[in-house]
């Protein structure tokens, strides 16, 4: 990825039942699909959790609040639209790249920044700065668009499916 992130956009996509993250960097845009499964590895992530242990390993994001109105999502063009004077490049295809794997990487100095990677199953994927600005404005468009999902929402059973899960042969 570039040096400078310039844009990030989340949209629910229904059909597909995930979330499309787009990332820009200069004439560069970044196409992810989240999954729910996905997001919700990635949400404790952003909050400097262990999404499998519950440890802490990075302190939440604080972020001040006047840069934090700054942050406020709105509703735009897609990313495709916004950047018609330049002529993108899609350095993982122009297709979106399912992730799969999320890692941190601890900073390799008392000042330096760690990294969140985020990779599909095959090839390659991004690196994102783990900053608290940057997990703050990823955790607010997320959830965010989380609002547009069923995902929250308990699912929903019948007696058909609470007679297969207990393993009764027999639907009367």
């Amino acid at each position: 990825m570039g040096d400078q992130l310039e844009q990030i956009q989340t949209d629910y996509i229904p059909v597909e039942d995930r979330i499309l993250l787009k990332l820009r960097s200069g004439n560069q845009l970044y196409r992810l699909w989240l999954t729910r499964r996905y997001v919700g590895l990635l949400l404790p992530v952003l909050q400097g959790v262990h999404p499998q242990t519950g440890e802490r390993f990075s302190d939440p994001p604080a972020v001040d609040p006047q840069l934090d109105e700054q942050f406020t999502p709105q509703k735009e063009a897609p990313l495709e639209q916004q950047a018609e004077t330049v002529r993108l490049e899609y350095p993982l295809g122009e297709e979106p790249v399912l992730l799969t794997e999320i890692s941190f990487q601890a900073p390799s100095s008392q000042h330096a920044q760690g990294q969140l990677v985020l990779k599909p199953q095959r090839g390659e994927g991004i690196v994102l700065p783990f900053s608290p600005t940057m997990n703050h404005l990823l955790l607010k468009l997320l959830l965010q668009t989380l609002k547009n999902t069923d995902w929250l929402q308990p699912l929903q059973t019948d007696y058909y499916t609470e007679a297969v899960l207990s393993g009764s042969t027999a639907l009367q």
